[in-house]
């Protein structure tokens, strides 16, 4: 039985850090066409939610922002996700940190994304700009990436530490495993993190085909995983039916009722 958040957090009609581990799909799309093409094509494949990578999108500015998450939703009828990725950290483009914040701030206050990412590495003022932006129902995830190498056991518990003292509401973390022994440790602080102090939902993923198995990682704290649906936005990522095919296989979907926390 895998262990739940303790504070988990609404995401349309399902709950991230409850019994199911959730599986999210990303547009990466340049342009308003593109994007709502996408957005039907996977909303019909019903995900639990879709992440919009917006830094993929060519020419965005914080007054455009409202317009197209109304036709996203529209178009996929899913519960959001949104991303404006800084560059140093997987992102598409290099973009000013003012504007990337201000998109950021422009979705959180729609009210319409479910989640929006806002990276650790985000100067706390410019962080604290979209935290106070948000509307009711808009929870923050706070993200760490490593594309180089995977911290030690303890690094990493330190990073879902910081985050869950920053205020974030999800804490996510991302690493790239050099040899099997990586996977392994990412596996293993997750689930210390949730047994002991992380009481908010956690997504944590090992990238590259080494650290597949890791987006299976329900049973070691992880509560969402990414699948691609179009096209992947980072390494590792499998196709949706696989993934819910294994989430299905290891009691990871379809739980019936929620599972208590023995802590």
């Amino acid at each position: 039985m895998r262990l739940q958040a303790r504070r988990p957090v609404k995401v349309g009609e399902r709950l991230l850090g409850g019994p199911d581990v959730l599986t999210c799909v990303p547009v990466l799309a340049a342009d308003r066409r593109t994007l709502l093409e996408q957005a039907a094509r996977l909303g019909a494949l019903r995900p639990d939610c879709m992440e919009w990578r917006a830094d993929f999108f060519d020419g965005l500015e914080p007054d455009n922002v409202p317009g197209l998450l109304h036709a996203l939703v529209a178009a996929s009828g899913c519960p959001l996700v949104f991303t404006n990725r800084r560059q140093e950290e997987g992102g598409h483009r290099a973009q000013s940190e003012d504007r990337r914040v201000a998109i950021l701030e422009a979705a959180a206050s729609t009210g319409l994304p479910a989640l929006v990412d806002v990276e650790m590495a985000t100067a706390a003022s410019l962080a604290r700009r979209v935290v106070a932006a948000r509307r009711a129902g808009v929870a923050i995830i706070r993200s760490w990436h490593d594309f180089s190498a995977t911290p030690p056991r303890a690094g990493l518990l330190d990073a879902l530490r910081a985050m869950q003292e920053a205020g974030a509401d999800v804490a996510k973390v991302a690493v790239t495993p050099q040899v099997p022994e990586d996977v392994l440790t990412l596996l293993g602080a997750g689930l210390e993190a949730r047994r002991t102090f992380l009481e908010i939902p956690c997504i944590s993923m090992a990238m590259g085909a080494l650290g597949a198995v890791s987006r299976f990682g329900g049973h070691f704290g992880s509560d969402l995983t990414f699948a691609a649906g179009v096209q992947a936005s980072a390494p590792g990522q499998m196709e949706l039916e696989l993934m819910r095919d294994g989430l299905r296989a290891m009691g990871l979907v379809g739980v019936e009722r929620a599972v208590a926390d023995p802590r």
